[in-house]
């Protein structure tokens, strides 16, 4: 069998190779340094993300903020807000759908205490999406299982955008043709304009 993994995490080393290609296109550099990541093991305890942290090549105590990518091309539907609200506390009733567009809903998930809602508030201006904003104060997970949480566990600030989770989550069935390029883009945008506010501190 083979497991393509377009969705997981295919979209997510995409999204972090285009923050790193803007980055490096823009002759105005922010005043930080931006370090690009992507990580192995994730499903085998975080191996890639907590070795980081372990050994960091900068200090951590210089570390402003964490930007997770992971699943970012699966749209969501009317199905998938009604499934997922209870996993990720967002709503997810009719008068809530009659708000907003689904395929355009994204809920982020960021640590409490660093101000992280006025920079993803900030940033959308630019892109249009339909934020959910969910401050955590998480713990050591962070609110979820994903690489954010090796940086949650040090403190470390941190967002993570979670765009749907479908059917195809961990099956053979998680292919190319199935990703949303326009979702990838406008999240990679989210995340590049909340990176260079963040790095220009």
């Amino acid at each position: 069998y083979i497991y393509n993994g377009a969705d997981d995490n295919g979209s997510g080393s995409v999204g972090v190779l285009n923050l790193a290609r803007a980055f490096a296109l823009n002759p105005q550099k922010p005043k930080r340094t931006v370090i690009f990541c992507l990580w192995t093991g994730e499903e085998e305890g975080l191996l890639g993300s907590r070795y980081y942290v372990l050994n960091p090549p900068y200090p951590l105590a210089k570390t402003v903020a964490y930007l997770n990518l992971d699943m970012i091309s699966r749209p969501y539907t009317e199905q998938t807000i009604a499934s997922m609200a209870r996993m990720f506390n967002f709503p997810g009733g009719q008068d809530f759908l009659k708000k907003i567009k689904p395929a355009n809903f994204l809920p982020v998930s960021f640590s409490a205490g660093a101000g992280l809602a006025d920079v993803l508030r900030a940033a959308d201006q630019y892109v249009g999406l339909e934020l959910f904003l969910r401050e955590s104060s998480g713990g050591e997970r962070g609110g979820g299982g994903s690489d954010h949480s090796s940086f949650a566990a040090v403190k470390i600030p941190w967002v993570f955008a979670n765009a749907a989770m479908t059917e195809d989550y961990h099956q053979t069935s998680d292919s190319v043709e199935k990703v949303s390029g326009e979702l990838m883009e406008k999240i990679s945008k989210l995340q590049y304009a909340a990176a260079y506010a963040l790095a220009d501190k």
